[in-house]
């Protein structure tokens, strides 16, 4: 099937950070010590004069935002990268900026990742977000100990700071009723004509208009297809491929021939 969708729960590509096969834990007093003073030169290096919070976590603020600040449960959009203390960028929302550092990988669907706050797989983050503001960009420093402690994954080392520079772009409390209002300025945005929608909230605009006879529930259908998020990042999609037939359980809402795009 074309294209697969992928949630990056790493934060997002942060998929990289914290998927945990194959790891093994390593609570060498050495490799702590070591962390340690690379982090205070890292410190030194750039200058950064700012106090770490209770448990260790530095929040450096870049651009200074004006909405409302996210708490527990609070759903909230971001873009990010993460980088070793070493400069060694791991994980990024950015597709330009994963080609650049040569992390790019294709079943990732690069753009604004979607989490639930308190719910970040690294404690750091769930803590430092809710000190940002809507439309604010921040630097976090996260020693292991707000991250991914003496576990080792992937590419990153046991007992790594983590460094991620984070933009809030939204934060909502009711993420179906935030995906609504977003729906209903796309379509006006959008000024489609023969807009319809279904009991269960899905809309269908027809762009062409087909003649054969309705459809049936458990018939086989023959489709192209292209999934898309309101913002235009493609998901899946079947067209160019040599094999695209799929079996449907559909509601009879249109001729044979038409698309549903919901």
């Amino acid at each position: 099937m074309g294209k697969r969708m992928i949630f990056k729960l790493g934060m997002f590509g942060m998929v990289a950070a914290i998927m945990l096969v194959g790891c093994k834990k390593d609570d060498s007093q050495e490799l702590i010590e070591m962390e340690k003073k690379l982090l205070e030169q890292y410190l030194a290096d750039n200058n950064i004069t700012q106090e770490p919070t209770a448990s260790g976590l530095y929040y450096i603020p870049i651009v200074e935002g004006t909405g409302m600040s996210p708490t527990d449960g609070t759903w909230i959009e971001i873009e990010y990268t993460g980088m070793l203390i070493d400069g060694t960028i791991f994980t990024t929302s950015n597709e330009s900026t994963a080609e650049l550092f040569n992390i790019y990988a294709e079943d990732l669907l690069y753009g604004p990742s979607r989490l639930e706050l308190g719910h970040i797989p690294l404690k750091g983050l769930n803590e430092g977000i809710k000190l940002m503001k809507v439309g604010e960009i921040a630097k976090f420093i996260l020693p292991s100990s707000t991250a991914l402690g003496g576990t080792a994954s992937g590419n990153l080392p046991a007992y790594s700071t983590l460094i991620y520079t984070i933009e809030l772009l939204e934060a909502f409390d009711d993420p179906e009723k935030h995906e609504q209002e977003k729906i209903w300025a796309y379509l006006k945005e959008s000024e489609f004509e023969n807009v319809d929608s279904t009991e269960s909230g899905h809309y269908y605009i027809q762009e062409k208009a087909g003649t054969g006879e309705l459809f049936n529930d458990g018939d086989n259908l023959l489709v192209n297809y292209t999934g898309q998020f309101l913002d235009g990042r493609e998901f899946d999609s079947n067209v160019g491929e040599d094999v695209f037939f799929l079996v449907f359980l559909v509601r009879i809402l249109s001729r044979a021939g038409t698309k549903a795009l919901n």
